[in-house]
């Protein structure tokens, strides 16, 4: 089932935004996404400046689904939540009808992967 825009703009509100405070000339205190520059948030208190930061990101998060702008992700996020495919791993393969002949289970053989500690070393080795 497709993704709603309500759902797109939650997942979107959930990312690791990097938030960067800031002082404005007039005295404000400001909140901005260094991802989306349009979403600051300014105020003299810390709720005035929340409310304004969350409506703003929101609004600014809106326009991009609204318009299929390209969005910029966080560092460290890959792709946008409903664009991810889910890979399943591989079900493991069993050898040896022969065990099941001589009353044993089938041997399980797991899929091969990439060793990371050979990896780490320089060396790709199967596993």
């Amino acid at each position: 089932m497709p993704w709603t825009e309500k759902q797109k703009l939650e997942a979107l509100l959930r990312l690791p935004w990097t938030l960067v405070p800031e002082l404005t000339p007039e005295g404000e205190s400001a909140l901005r996404v260094k991802e989306l520059p349009p979403a600051v948030g300014y105020g003299v208190t810390a709720e005035e400046i929340m409310a304004d930061f969350w409506g703003s990101l929101t609004a600014t998060l809106e326009c991009y689904l609204q318009f299929g702008d390209p969005i910029p992700l966080p560092p460290g996020v890959l792709s946008l939540p409903w664009e991810t495919s889910v890979e399943l791993a591989p079900q493991e393969s069993y050898q040896g009808t022969e065990d099941l002949a001589a009353g044993q289970p089938p041997t399980a053989v797991a899929p091969k992967t990439a060793s990371l500690a050979a990896a780490d070393k320089g060396e790709l080795v199967a596993a």
